[in-house]
């Protein structure tokens, strides 16, 4: 036996190809925890925190009137927070938790697909695909749903190859849990169910396949219906034309260079750039295996084309012929694929040379993503809540108040977000507007009262907090006057990107 042999058995030995999951994943998970406490949470993790802290009773009512496609995520959310408490890192460490577990299954899927080194590349590109990065510090069940897309993905594979009905169980439940995590997730469905017929070995199994896939799809019908209730304040809001979502699907819907890329503040511009370069590159790569890595990958692609293209035209042919429904983050369930599909095109290149130059080149790309990704006001820098709740934590004292402007009159820009997502910090304040009633189960987003209701409360506090957005709020001394007239002065004043806190006393 020749010593390249014996030396590939030692190494086979040390790190046994069915622990490939275990330590992909466990890295995945690191590599999406590391600093996920130090981005300000958002308006929609803030939704996250706001729901999931209500009663289960509470918590169903809340998702029977609005936002009940994150209903299952909220329920999970709600016994994770009961546990551990709320901050930015409880909140986001599922997520990051689930990116560990999506890598684990994408390499479970490449190795059974292709081979060994197929596996882990595909599973460490899912890992630092910067969609993943992005949602893998995200309080939203984009990560969850992502996972439980790739462990499907595993056990599709596992259905086709054996044929038996009890493979059809686990199934059935992993799918009906990544649709309810993300209704968009039946796409993915559909495509596993394209790809296992394609793949199947023998017609039992492609029987027993489409069994399973009529019964997820019968099991989830409840969500759609519910969902079609609330469409109007849930996907209302998309008014994507054509031309951007091409774009989008080029470069936001696997490369994005932070969470929320509506506003982009003058120094992340250039991180916009190397997005854009990252994605050219990926998908120049992707094309030339389309044409050249046929043959080679024929099994891989039977699963990755599928698992891309068909969720993300029917999204398209949808929003062209129907409603705008298309945004980037809500096909998270293609990542799987797309990472399989990634890792094809590096080892479809034909010599060792080039397939170094581009893992190192597009990992170099990448990692200014990952760490602007990780910055103070690396997702919205309009929903600076940390500043607000580092402010109150640091100069507060027991017996506060807090009052927070109306401004701009939607309780998703409120800067009373913060408390929601930042209990802790406000525990010396005392939140004098507070929503106590039924009212406060028909958002997602903490409700306040009008200022001249809680008057009177206000005129018994010695020292006022004001966190008010004047930026937004033409008659932004509005607040101020009042709390003048009630015999208040302006004390201490700080701002922050978006908002400013003002301790106003007696």
């Amino acid at each position: 036996m020749s010593d390249l042999a014996l030396e590939s058995r030692r190494v086979r030995r040390r790190f046994p190809p069915r622990l490939d999951p275990l330590w992909s994943g466990l890295f995945g998970f690191l590599l999406s925890f590391a600093g996920s406490w130090i981005p300000s949470i958002w308006r929609d993790e803030a939704a996250t925190a706001y729901v999931a802290n209500h009663s289960s009773e509470e918590l169903f009512a809340i998702v029977g009137r609005i936002d009940g496609v994150f209903g299952l995520y909220y329920w999970l959310m709600h016994g994770w927070l009961s546990l551990v408490g709320t901050n930015p890192l409880t909140l986001r460490f599922p997520s990051a938790v689930a990116v560990g577990v999506g890598v684990a299954a994408v390499v479970a899927i490449g190795t059974r697909l292709h081979s060994r080194w197929l596996g882990l590349a595909a599973g460490l590109a899912f890992a630092v695909l910067p969609r993943m990065t992005a949602m893998g510090i995200e309080a939203r069940s984009y990560a969850m749903c992502a996972a439980m897309v790739a462990v499907l993905g595993w056990l599709m594979l596992l259905l086709t190859e054996r044929g038996r009905i009890l493979s059809a169980v686990p199934y059935v439940v992993v799918g009906v849990i990544a649709v309810y995590l993300h209704m968009y997730a039946v796409l993915a469905v559909g495509s596993l169910w394209l790809s296992g017929m394609l793949l199947s070995r023998t017609r039992r199994s492609r029987i027993v396949l489409s069994v399973a896939t009529a019964g997820i799809f019968a099991v989830t019908v409840p969500l759609f219906l519910l969902a079609r209730t609330q469409a109007a304040a849930q996907i209302s809001w998309i008014n994507t034309t054509p031309a951007q979502m091409f774009a989008q699907v080029f470069v936001e819907q696997f490369f994005p260079y932070k969470t929320v890329v509506r506003f982009t503040t003058p120094d992340q511009e250039w991180v916009r750039s190397l997005a854009v370069v990252l994605a050219g590159i990926a998908w120049i790569l992707v094309a030339a295996l389309l044409v050249t890595g046929w043959k080679r990958y024929r099994r891989a692609l039977l699963f990755a084309v599928p698992g891309v293209v068909v969720p993300t035209v029917a999204v398209f042919v949808y929003s062209f012929l129907v409603s705008p429904a298309y945004t980037p983050k809500y096909l998270i369930s293609t990542v799987p694929a797309f990472a399989i599909l990634l890792a094809c095109a590096l080892g479809n290149l034909p010599r060792v040379w080039p397939k170094v130059t581009a893992v190192v080149l597009l990992a170099g790309i990448a990692a200014p993503i990952y760490v602007s990704q990780r910055q103070p006001n690396g997702k919205f820098v309009i929903d600076d809540f940390s500043f607000i709740a580092g402010t109150i934590d640091g100069h507060s004292t027991t017996g506060d108040g807090i009052l927070f402007d109306d401004s701009p009159g939607d309780p998703i820009e409120s800067g009373r977000n913060a408390l929601s997502g930042y209990p802790a910090s406000f525990r010396n304040v005392r939140d004098i507007a507070a929503v106590t009633g039924p009212e406060r189960l028909t958002s997602p987003w903490s409700l306040q009262l009008p200022f001249d209701a809680v008057q009177d409360q206000v005129a018994r506090t010695s020292r006022v907090w004001l966190v008010t957005t004047p930026q937004k709020k033409p008659d932004a001394g509005a607040d101020a006057a009042k709390l003048t007239h009630l015999g208040f002065h302006q004390a201490s004043q700080f701002a922050g990107p978006t908002h400013e806190v003002i301790l106003w006393t007696r």
